[in-house]
């Protein structure tokens, strides 16, 4: 008690530092919880939010979403001994962790039942090992679950970005565009840009998917330096697909021009 009532005021920094963070990134979900838990609520965003960006990621998924460590054989025996939702949620989260997914959604899917049919944070599991296992359209089916539960509210902005890809891979172009554009507007990530960009494409937009690249490459010198190395293939990436842009708008206009020619040829009877 002696240590908190002396230094208190770091914990008024740290507060104020992690509500500017939060505010600037659009994790306003957290805000309430920085201001009526003070140091608590701070050391606790530190762990979730930050620390993961100064590990080099801003993607927090393949470190806390599913469990690390957690033996399986151990956990599949508590579930034989107390079949609880919380046992199954553990199991599911375990066998996430592992890359098993068809077994982690056979346990999410035992889960969600009854009482806990519209458990938040076991819908946005389930969403997420779809996504992992390329079942893109029942990712999308589960996180527009969770947005009901959520009164349409994300709780991490990675999950809104995961949403955004589902939808281009399942083909539901219209709400993907609204989807990506939300996301670049309030957290302007290049994971985000680029596969906007590649979407763009694929439908044969490629000036808006061109100025999507060059924006990525403009800005690459604004990305904070312990979060250069997760950007870094993006950079690279749309590296690679604006060079494509490039050579495709200098070999088409050539090709039309021979085979023009060649159709003036071929009526002139050469």
């Amino acid at each position: 008690m002696y240590f908190f009532a002396e230094y208190y005021w770091i914990g008024i920094i740290l507060q104020i530092i992690t509500i500017i963070h939060a505010i600037k990134t659009g994790r306003n979900n957290w805000i309430y919880v920085l201001i009526f838990l003070p140091f608590i609520g701070s050391v606790i965003y530190f762990v979730m939010e930050i620390l993961p960006g100064l590990r080099g990621s801003n993607s927090f998924f393949d470190i806390t979403l599913f469990s690390r460590g957690e033996n399986i054989s151990h956990l599949e025996k508590q579930l034989r001994i107390s079949d609880t939702f919380s046992n199954r949620t553990r199991l599911a989260s375990a066998y996430a962790s592992r890359k098993k997914y068809d077994q982690a959604i056979e346990m999410y899917q035992s889960a969600l039942t009854g009482m806990y049919s519209e458990d938040l944070e076991t819908t946005q599991q389930m969403a997420r090992v779809y996504f992992l296992s390329e079942n893109y359209t029942l990712c999308v089916v589960h996180f527009e679950k969770a947005l009901e539960i959520s009164k349409q509210k994300f709780i991490r902005p990675d999950d809104e970005f995961w949403y955004a890809l589902a939808l281009y891979k399942s083909g539901n172009f219209e709400k993907a565009e609204l989807a990506f554009k939300k996301h670049i507007q309030f957290h302007k990530t290049f994971d985000s840009m680029y596969y906007y960009g590649e979407m763009l494409i694929s439908q044969g937009r490629q000036q808006e998917a061109r100025q999507l690249f060059e924006t990525i490459l403009d800005q690459r010198d604004l990305i904070p330096r312990h979060l250069r190395r997760f950007h870094s293939k993006y950079v690279s990436m749309a590296k690679k697909a604006l060079s494509s842009l490039i050579l495709l708008r200098t070999t088409i206009p050539s090709y039309r021009f021979i085979m023009n020619n060649i159709s003036s040829f071929n009526k002139c009877g050469l």
